[in-house]
């Protein structure tokens, strides 16, 4: 059945990597994929796996550098991964995954007080208290550093379908939600690294 039907094929094969009891050989089949020129990869190990379409590899390194724990943050971004490029696209589960993991980590810089402030409210409390936070690249002329990195982070904000329309049922693409996870692995290096720190730090 599989011979004939690519679709089930992948699906069985990516259940094979999802499920530890199954889960044999991560390394020949990751190989096979790279030596056919597939357009799909397995992310992950033997401990946790899964096919997922191949990207810029650049991305995927520094996706893989920063999922270096369970962490909240972490766990989000990948989450967020899976449902952008897996073999499922789920890009409204991506896109919340995306914005929760960004959530997450700029909530120990911005808000270490409110565990539940979302990241508008952390966005605007950098705007209202711009006084309190720093980023290491400041352009000698200009627009304002802070600027830019919070112009970013609205944008992963902003950018949600169902922003300020809550009882609206929009869907994202999977463009838009690959574009957001893209976006919010770039702002988590950038938060974990401490580029973007408070100035008490």
């Amino acid at each position: 059945m599989c011979n004939a039907d690519a679709d089930l094929m992948l699906d069985v094969v990516n259940w094979l990597l999802e499920h530890g009891e199954h889960r044999t050989n991560v390394k020949r089949v990751s190989e096979v994929l790279d030596r056919g020129g597939s357009v799909w990869q397995v992310v992950g190990d033997e401990s946790r796996a899964y096919l997922a379409r191949r990207v810029n590899p650049a991305l995927t390194s520094l996706f893989d550098e920063r999922m270096i724990s369970d962490d909240a943050p972490e766990t989000h971004l990948r989450n967020a991964w899976q449902a952008a490029w897996g073999v499922e696209p789920r890009p409204d589960a991506a896109y919340d995954h995306a914005v929760k993991g960004i959530e997450s980590a700029l909530r120990a810089i911005v808000s270490p007080n409110d565990g539940k402030a979302t990241l508008g409210r952390m966005i605007g409390t950098i705007r209202a208290e711009r006084d309190r936070f720093e980023l290491r690249l400041r352009p000698t002329a200009g627009e304002d550093q802070l600027d830019v990195f919070v112009g970013a982070l609205d944008l992963l904000w902003r950018s949600q379908p169902r922003h300020g329309q809550p009882d609206t049922v929009v869907g994202v693409s999977d463009d838009q939600a690959r574009d957001a996870v893209s976006l919010a692995a770039h702002l988590l290096d950038w938060i974990q690294r401490g580029a973007f720190r408070h100035t008490d730090a």
